[in-house]
C-alpha cells in the first residue's frame, strides 16, 4: 500500500516533515533552558523524541525498516551507558563515547539519504517536502557535531574551547555556527583534521541551501496552479 502524501491543507503539525523539524529545533533551544543537571536528561528525552518522527517517516520502507530500528536501539542503549558512565574509567567512558558517534553518524546518513530520495521520488513538491529539505539540513549539523564530538574524544586538544563547559553543547553550538558560516570565532578548530572537516561543512552549509532548497522551492512553485498562492 502506497502511504498517502501530504497535502498543503493539512495542519502544519500532521505532516511528517514539520513534525520533525519541530523536534530538531526543540533539541537545540529547549535544553539550554535548564541548568546543567537537567541538560543532559532533558537532550537524551529530546533526541528519543527525534528517533522516534525519524521511525514514523522510515516506516513505509519495510525493507528496510528493522535494520533502522535496530540502529537506533543501538543509539538509545549507548546514550543510557553514556548517560551513566560517570563513574567508570575514562578510556571506557572515551570507547563508549566513539561507539556513539560512530552510531549516531551511520544512522544520521541514512536518515539523511533515505528523507532527499523520498522527497525528490516525490510526484510534486509540497510545502512540508520543504520542511522536510530543512530538517536534513539540520540533521547535517547534527552528524557533523557528532564527528566533531568523536576528534574531541580522540584528541581533546584539537578544538579550542572554553574552560568548563559543556562539550556536547559547545561542539554542536560550533557545528551549526560553521554550518550557516557565521563563523563567531569563539570556538575554533585547533589540528589540521578539525580544520578540513570544519572547511567541508562551511561548504556543505553554502552548498545545500543554494541547490536542493532552492531546487525544492523551484519545483514547488512551477507546480502550483495559476494565479494560485
Amino acid at each position: 500500500m502506497i502511504a498517502p502524501q501530504p497535502s498543503d491543507s493539512d495542519p502544519f503539525w500532521e505532516n511528517q516533515y514539520a513534525r520533525l523539524l519541530i523536534g530538531l529545533v526543540s533539541l537545540m533551544l529547549i535544553p539550554t533552558l535548564f541548568s546543567a543537571h537537567w541538560t543532559s536528561l532533558v537532550s537524551f528525552s529530546l533526541e528519543t523524541l527525534v528517533i522516534v518522527l525519524i521511525l514514523q517517516i522510515l516506516r513505509a520502507r519495510r525493507s528496510r525498516f528493522y535494520t533502522y530500528l535496530v540502529v537506533s536501539l543501538a543509539i538509545f542503549a549507548l546514550e543510557l551507558l553514556d548517560y551513566f558512565s560517570n563513574n567508570v574509567q575514562q578510556a571506557i567512558g572515551i570507547v563508549i563515547d566513539l561507539l556513539t558517534g560512530v552510531v549516531h553518524l551511520t544512522f544520521s546518513f541514512m536518515v539523511i539519504q533515505v528523507i532527499l530520495k523520498k522527497i525528490f521520488s516525490q510526484q510534486s513538491v509540497t510545502r512540508d517536502s520543504i520542511l522536510g529539505g530543512v530538517s536534513v539540513y539540520l540533521l547535517l549539523g547534527f552528524s557533523w557535531s557528532f564527528a566533531y564530538r568523536m576528534l574531541y574524544n580522540l584528541d581533546s586538544s584539537s578544538f579550542n574551547l572554553s574552560k568548563g563547559v559543556d562539550i556536547s553543547w559547545e561542539l554542536g553550538y560550533f557545528s551549526f555556527v560553521t554550518l550557516t558560516t557565521v563563523g563567531y570565532g569563539d570556538v575554533t578548530p585547533a589540528s589540521g583534521v578539525t580544520m578540513a572537516l570544519s572547511i567541508l561543512e562551511a561548504l556543505t552549509g553554502q552548498m545545500y541551501p543554494a541547490i536542493i532548497i532552492s531546487c525544492l522551492i523551484s519545483q514547488f512553485l512551477n507546480s502550483r496552479p495559476a494565479g494560485r498562492p
